[in-house]
């Protein structure tokens, strides 16, 4: 089956990469949940990439606090086909309005 255009968003509760998509103030040996092998199989299918690891491949940038772990994560993602990513010009990890409300 062929697939064209392909874009998929969402909160995967999971990272990519521990050094780069997590950052915590405490010390911990718990590993980190990761996404798993067969969701990079069905992403090599499908031809799509991370577009915001793509755009700032060494930026550390996060979409969650957990007040509880003290830690910040980048769990959401847009993953895109080559052919729409190329078109991307400019990505961008807003703040979190409620993140200021309650805080």
């Amino acid at each position: 089956m062929d697939y064209e255009n392909i874009c998929v968003v969402g909160d995967f509760n999971a990272i990519i990469d521990t050094k780069l998509d997590y950052k915590s103030s405490k010390e911990s040996k718990k590993v980190r949940r990761t996404l798993p092998v067969t969701f990079f199989k069905m992403t090599e299918e499908i031809c799509t990439q991370d577009t915001w690891r793509e755009i700032k491949p060494e930026k550390n940038q996060y979409t969650l606090y957990s007040s509880r772990h003290q830690s910040w994560s980048r769990i959401n993602m847009i993953w895109m086909s080559l052919e729409l990513s190329t078109n991307v010009e400019e990505i961008e990890i807003e703040m979190n309005m409620w993140l200021i409300i309650i805080q």
